[in-house]
């Protein structure tokens, strides 16, 4: 995804590089590829300036931010990044489960490569508003006749295909919007990913996927959801509130910049106020920097709670509403930077009702600092594990299909669906 040319002389088909442009940084990773794992040779992390809730609010602004996030990765690389995978989010994200169902065309009566082309695109048939365009279009099963549960039907023999599919869309402005963005930032070939499908990646194992799991990623402007069942995604959302909101409420609880307000949270912060001692001092700087005033850790905490509790009263609503409450023997999973509070995840199950682990990359990545194992960066390493699994499927049907219709096949599922 990436030319080395300032220096090394890595093959192009072994660089991955990962573009995740939050609402309050912008994250890049550039990986090696080193068989069926990635090793980091590059990153970079910039405040994003231009972005809102997940979405584009100034052009210059945001282009900025990825054009220093890219020219530092590419320093530390030693490389030149051209493509990416592209992390994308905001309120604007739906999603919805569709089927498809055709006859078996050939006349031997085994699936082909083209009925599963052919039963995709049926299940892609449905009333799509001419405002919005289809990121994501991910088969959960497949049917052979009355026969269900199917992850890979060529070949197999039958008279009718059925496919159930998971359809993520997004607003068609915002979307041309974010890529204007990235092109002007000096990527020419993009691949969007939704944020919740990348850190599923990084972060969820097989069997958490298979036993029914909701990764929950909370970022800086929005909180993400994607629910996992019987090995693949079966419902995602977005929801408008994240770590970003929980700063604002401190800087106008306590009367302090934002900035300050993001480093008291960090530093002083825990999610459940009555676990806090209300005799520990706590020193608030004043905005214009004209002195301090003393406030205590619990009145900062008693801020911080309710935005938290909020937050995951609409995570429950949504998981309600997938109807998948039932189903989660695996829990929840929650990871991203606003996941990195202090007694979050007691909250968490507390509200939720459910068990919670936290969740950050390392699974098939490695890295000479551990900074990159962290939360913050999930989405990104999802990315390139995205990327990889992609990379992988293309080569799995160049080397064994042996026709060219398979490839080209292969490549619309790629960079079309």
């Amino acid at each position: 995804m990436a030319d080395r040319q300032k220096g090394g002389h890595l093959a192009k088909d072994r660089i991955l590089v990962a573009l995740d442009i939050g609402t309050t940084k912008v994250a890049l990773l550039v990986g090696e590829v080193q068989d069926k794992n990635i090793k980091i040779i590059g990153n970079a992390m910039f405040p994003s300036l231009g972005m809102k809730r997940g979405v584009v609010v100034d052009l210059e602004k945001t282009i900025y931010s990825i054009e220093t996030a890219i020219e530092k990765a590419e320093k530390m690389a030693d490389l030149d990044i051209d493509s990416a995978y592209i992390s994308i989010g905001g309120s604007h994200i739906q999603s919805l489960n569709n089927k498809g169902i055709v006859a078996i065309s050939s006349p031997s009566k085994e699936v082909s490569q083209e009925d599963i082309d052919r039963v995709i695109e049926t299940a892609k048939t449905f009333n799509l508003a001419p405002t919005r365009r289809i990121i994501h279009v991910i088969p959960r099963e497949y049917t052979v006749d009355e026969q269900r549960g199917i992850r890979d039907p060529l070949g197999m023999a039958g008279s009718r295909l059925g496919v159930e599919v998971h359809i993520v869309s997004g607003q068609n402005t915002t979307i041309q919007n974010l890529l204007k963005c990235t092109q002007n930032a000096g990527i020419r070939d993009e691949r969007l990913v939704l944020q919740s499908i990348a850190s599923a990646e990084a972060i969820l194992t097989d069997d958490e996927k298979e036993l029914g799991t909701a990764l929950v990623d909370i970022g800086g402007g929005t909180t993400d959801i994607a629910i996992y069942l019987g090995g693949s995604i079966i419902y995602s959302s977005v929801i408008p509130m994240g770590g970003e909101h929980v700063t604002n409420d401190i800087a106008i609880g306590l009367r302090t910049p934002i900035e300050e307000a993001e480093k008291l949270k960090i530093k002083k912060g825990y999610a459940i106020s009555d676990n806090v001692d209300e005799n520990d001092k706590i020193e608030i700087p004043s905005p214009g920097g004209e002195g301090v005033t003393i406030s205590t850790r619990k009145q900062l905490c008693e801020i911080i709670q309710p935005r938290m509790e909020e937050i995951y009263s609409l995570v429950k609503r949504s998981i309600a509403e997938s109807s998948c409450s039932n189903n989660l023997s695996g829990g929840v999973v929650i990871t991203g930077g606003g996941s990195e509070l202090s007694g979050n995840l007691s909250l968490a199950e507390k509200v939720l009702g459910l068990p919670v682990r936290a969740g950050k990359p390392g699974k098939s990545i490695s890295t000479i600092t551990d900074d990159i194992i962290s939360p913050k960066y999930s989405t990104a390493a999802g990315l390139l594990l995205y990327g990889l699994k992609s990379r992988e499927e293309f080569y799995d049907d160049n080397l064994t299909g042996g026709i060219l219709d398979a490839i080209i096949s292969r490549l619309k599922s790629i960079f079309t669906v």
